[in-house]
């Protein structure tokens, strides 16, 4: 068995999750001073306020971590996500399901994704990631692998039949 939990580096994420709760700030201060109208202003600031929300709730209060069950002749690769103290199994795909691993450094063009694309990433503006496409289950997932783990799934992807 195999686990890496993502270690993150989310300045980009602090500064998004900054500006939408100021921008929410300043439409509250207009709708309250009767600036424009003021239904409109606060509906834009809890637009904003819900942005700002989701992105610290995805990228700073919670953290995934990838992990490599040895089954009978095949490896299954699953995707926790920890929240405070608790813990979702967000993905569990089997291996030998899997088609392509590709690594893509921060401004290359990504690979097109295979049916639905599920970012499992815990970095905002991530500088490396990899995607591990499943055409038989029409998922491309995206992961943020270490140097180990890089090398292990194109590895463990050939041991179950599949070449890289």
């Amino acid at each position: 068995m195999y686990s890496y939990k993502v270690k993150r580096a989310n300045k980009a994420a602090e500064a998004a999750t900054l500006a939408l709760f100021m921008l929410a700030v300043m439409f509250f201060i207009m709708s309250a001073t009767g600036v424009w109208i003021r239904s409109v202003l606060q509906l834009i600031m809890l637009v904003f306020l819900v942005l700002a929300i989701m992105v610290a709730d995805r990228y700073l209060f919670s953290s995934f971590e990838y992990v490599i069950n040895d089954k009978v002749g095949d490896y299954d690769f699953v995707v926790l996500r920890h929240s405070g103290k608790r813990t979702n199994t967000v993905c569990r795909l089997s291996l030998s399901l899997a088609d392509t691993f590709t690594v893509v450094n921060k401004g290359d063009t990504p690979p097109c994704a295979v049916g639905q694309l599920h970012d499992y990433t815990g970095t905002l503006l991530a500088p490396e990631c990899a995607f591990v496409t499943f055409p038989e289950e029409k998922v491309t997932i995206r992961i943020e692998p270490d140097e180990r783990l890089k090398r292990l799934l194109p590895r463990l992807m050939s041991k179950t039949g599949i070449t890289e």
